[in-house]
């Protein structure tokens, strides 16, 4: 009855490992049925695949995201994808520190919009039909409510990292309000993915993003603590974030 016992024990144990395993590394069919009871199953259509990428990209699992990117892109976002989302994660709670302390800064804001690793807002998008590809024309609400007309003089800003997940906010941003981003979707097998088209500039911004974002995100973390422990005035905060952000940039 006991050896009964300790292999149901054992196999129970077993089970439970397997699956935890599974989930950690991702390994199929276990993560597979997981994605797909989570909303993030194959996508049928060119509209379920930019669906489910942004929703991933406004929840910031950037893991999820690269499962909806074709080829090169999809793997180099698989890479930079834990270091992205630690820095959003970042961006994000110092946002609610501010609203807690009701500090109200554009200039802040627009700081935080620059430097996140991937747009978190969008408008629905579009689709245009080129060939046999499905084109999606995602405009980006990124700077959605927040003053462009914003003065960062002094404000030495790693503009490669800014947005890196899309090649540096150089690369990214279109003059136009908001940005607009056209972006191919193509069909993998049984699947349709979103196929960026991972230059040189972009490879090279992404590497960027994945070692420097733990400096930014340290750096956003200090700024934060204080806002949260002391009492902080506008001003403090746009001083103390612009000289933290100065100093990631040189480490």
């Amino acid at each position: 009855m006991r050896v009964v016992t300790l292999v149901i024990v054992l196999l129970v144990l077993g089970v439970v490992g397997f699956s935890g395993a599974s989930l950690w590394f991702r390994w199929q069919p276990v993560w597979g049925w997981y994605q797909g009871a989570r909303g993030y199953g194959p996508a049928k259509t060119p509209e379920e695949a930019v669906d489910r990428f942004l929703k991933a990209v406004k929840e910031r699992d950037y893991h999820t995201a690269a499962e909806f990117c074709s080829g090169p892109y999809g793997d180099e976002l698989k890479s930079t994808a834990e270091a992205a989302r630690k820095l959003a994660v970042a961006i994000d709670d110092f946002q609610k520190n501010m609203d807690l302390k009701d500090i109200k800064s554009n200039k802040t804001q627009f700081v935080l919009a620059v430097i996140q690793p991937f747009p978190k807002d969008f408008k629905k998008p579009a689709f245009t039909k080129v060939s046999d590809t499905e084109t999606a024309v995602v405009a980006m609400e990124d700077f959605g409510g927040v003053d462009l007309n914003v003065d960062l003089t002094g404000w030495q800003l790693d503009m490669q990292t800014a947005h890196g997940l899309l090649g540096g906010l150089p690369q990214a941003i279109v003059i136009t309000n908001p940005p607009v981003l056209a972006v191919p979707v193509v069909k993998e097998g049984d699947s349709w993915k979103l196929k960026f088209a991972l230059t040189p500039q972009w490879k090279e911004a992404m590497g960027r993003l994945r070692n420097n974002a733990g400096n930014i995100t340290k750096a956003l973390e200090k700024v934060k603590y204080d806002i949260k422990n002391h009492v902080m005035t506008k001003d403090d905060v746009e001083n103390q974030l612009k000289t933290e952000l100065q100093s990631a940039k040189q480490s």
